[in-house]
C-alpha cells in the first residue's frame, strides 16, 4: 500500500496564490518565504524551472518534530523566480524537501520492533522526528532476502533541507531563504557495441541483454544519507538489439550514487551474451569505484553534478571487451574472454 502520508491539514499552495491575487496581503506577508534552485548539475545554470515539476514540502518544529506537509503544483509557481510562503506558525523550522513527481516514492517515518527491526509508518504530526523521516521507493516487487525488485524507471528525484529558519507572522514581508536543490537519482545507461551483424531479438529471446544494477542505496534519510539498516534494490531492464545496428543501450534509474559505496553493481548476463561466450560473471562491476577510477570524478560532488552515467562496453571482435564511463576509458577494466 502506497504510504504517502500529507497531513489533514496541508494546504493547497494554489488557494494561497489566488488569496494574494485578492488582495490580502497578510496571507503573502505571513510564515516563511522559500526560494528554490537546482544548480549542482552538469550545466551549472538554474535548472529549477525547466525540471522540477512539483514539490513536497515537510516542515519540523523546533523540537524536530513533524508539523505539516505542503504540496506545490501549479507551474505558475515552479519557474525559476519562484517564492513560496509556508503558512506556519511564529517560531524555528527545518524543512525537508522533495522534488518531482513522487509516483515512485513513498515518503513516511521509521520505527523500530522489539528485535531492533526497522518499519515504516505514516508521518504523524508532533510524533514523526526529523531524525526518522524515510524517503523510499514505492513501485516494486519484494524479493524473498526482503529486498526490493525495480524494473521501471523511477522518476527524477530531487532534495533540498534548510535548518533553522525563523516563520514570523507581523504584516511585513517575511525574510525569503533561498533552498539549494539537487538531484537524487542518476541514470545508469548501459551501451553494447561491437554486437556481431544479425543479433536480432528472436521470439524465444535469444539476442537479448539483460542490465541488472543491484544497489544498496535505497532509503533517503533527512540529511541525505542511507540508514544503518538499508534494503537492497535490484533495478532490471532488458534491451534487445535492433537489425542492422551493432549495439542497444538499456538506461537503468537508480538512487543517488554515494562516494563510499563499494558493494553496489553493475551486471550484464542474457543469451545473446553467453552465445558469444561471455558468462555474466566476466561483466559484474562495482559501479561507484569504477566510476571514480576515472580522471572526470573523485568527490561526492562530482557524483552529485553528474545525472548520467554511460558504461559503454566495446567488443572489439578479438574476444576482449573495452569499458568506457561517459567517454572516459577505465583501463583496469579490459575483459580477456
Amino acid at each position: 500500500m502506497k504510504t504517502r502520508q500529507h497531513s489533514a491539514l496541508a494546504l493547497l499552495f494554489g488557494a494561497l496564490a489566488v488569496a494574494c491575487v485578492a488582495q490580502q496581503p497578510e496571507v503573502c506577508y505571513s510564515g516563511l518565504a522559500l526560494h528554490y534552485r537546482y544548480e549542482l548539475n552538469p550545466t551549472r545554470a538554474n535548472l529549477f524551472g525547466a525540471e522540477v515539476s512539483a514539490l513536497t514540502i515537510l516542515a519540523f518544529d523546533e523540537r524536530g518534530l513533524f508539523h505539516e506537509a505542503f504540496e506545490v503544483t501549479d507551474p505558475a509557481q515552479l519557474g525559476d523566480d519562484n517564492l513560496i510562503h509556508l503558512p506556519l506558525p511564529d517560531g524555528r523550522w527545518d524543512i525537508l524537501t522533495w522534488g518531482g513527481d513522487m509516483a515512485s516514492f513513498g515518503i513516511g517515518g521509521m520505527v523500530r520492533d522489539s528485535g531492533n527491526t526497522s518499519h515504516d509508518v505514516p508521518l504523524e504530526k508532533g510524533v514523526t522526528s526529523i531524525d526518522n523521516a524515510r524517503l523510499w521507493i514505492e513501485n516494486h516487487t519484494p524479493l524473498d532476502d526482503g529486498g526490493k525488485l525495480v524494473t521501471d524507471h523511477l522518476s527524477n528525484l530531487y532534495y533540498g533541507l534548510a535548518e533553522g529558519l525563523v516563520s514570523r507572522n507581523a504584516l511585513t514581508p517575511p525574510v525569503t531563504r533561498t533552498v539549494e536543490m539537487m538531484r537524487n537519482t542518476n541514470t545508469l545507461r548501459v551501451v553494447v557495441r561491437g554486437l556481431p551483424p544479425g543479433s536480432v531479438t528472436r521470439a524465444d529471446g535469444e539476442g537479448q541483454i539483460v542490465a541488472t544494477a543491484d544497489m544498496t542505496n535505497e532509503r533517503c534519510r533527512a540529511d541525505n544519507g542511507i540508514c544503518d539498516q538499508v534494503r537492497a534494490t535490484r533495478h532490471v531492464r532488458t534491451g534487445t538489439p535492433v537489425a542492422g545496428l551493432d549495439s542497444l543501450a538499456i538506461d537503468l534509474t537508480v538512487m543517488r550514487l554515494l562516494a563510499d559505496d563499494a558493494t553496489s553493481r553493475l551486471t550484464l548476463s542474457g543469451e545473446l551474451l553467453a552465445s558469444l561466450g561471455i558468462a555474466a560473471e566476466r561483466l559484474s562491476i562495482p559501479i561507484v569505484p569504477t566510476i571514480l577510477s576515472s580522471d572526470a570524478y573523485d568527490t561526492q560532488e562530482h557524483l552529485d553534478r553528474e545525472n548520467l552515467y554511460v558504461f559503454e562496453f566495446v567488443l572489439d571482435g578479438t574476444g576482449g571487451i573495452e569499458l568506457y564511463i561517459n567517454k572516459w576509458r577505465v583501463v583496469d577494466t579490459v575483459i580477456d574472454i
